[in-house]
């Protein structure tokens, strides 16, 4: 099965930090490579964790034939709690929408984490298509 994984904020297998390890979603995507299937993680551009961005563009990279990782294009932002942090998901969302309606390969799962609920809404709207 090809399925997308949906979550922004957790830190990718490719974030060069040494202490950074992977969480529910990146233990998740190798489980499932692992036993045959193939994953796109969406995420943002922007680390949350150490606030920088990482491509500061959107990018895809595929770690393997089966796992690639679409980071998309964020504004980024400094404090949690701040205006531009809840610009910064709206933003995230709609380049999100505009980015899925481009995919060639649809999805047979999708699962689209909280707490951004801009994104899982999107995505449970494509889904629905």
């Amino acid at each position: 099965m090809y399925i997308w994984i949906v979550q922004p904020f957790e830190s990718t297998p490719l974030d060069s930090k040494s202490d950074e390890r992977l969480w529910r979603s990146g233990i998740l995507a190798n489980t499932l490579i692992k036993n045959g299937h193939k994953v796109l993680w969406w995420t943002s551009d922007f680390d949350h964790k150490n606030r920088i961005h990482r491509h500061k563009s959107n990018k895809r990279i595929a770690l393997s034939d089966k796992f690639s990782i679409q980071y998309i294009k964020s504004l980024g932002y400094k404090k949690n709690v701040s205006i531009k942090r809840i610009l910064d998901h709206i933003l995230l969302a709609k380049r999100f929408k505009s980015l899925i309606k481009k995919e060639k390969l649809k999805p047979d799962i999708i699962l689209a984490s909280i707490p951004l609920a801009e994104l899982a809404l999107e995505s449970s709207i494509y889904a629905k298509k």
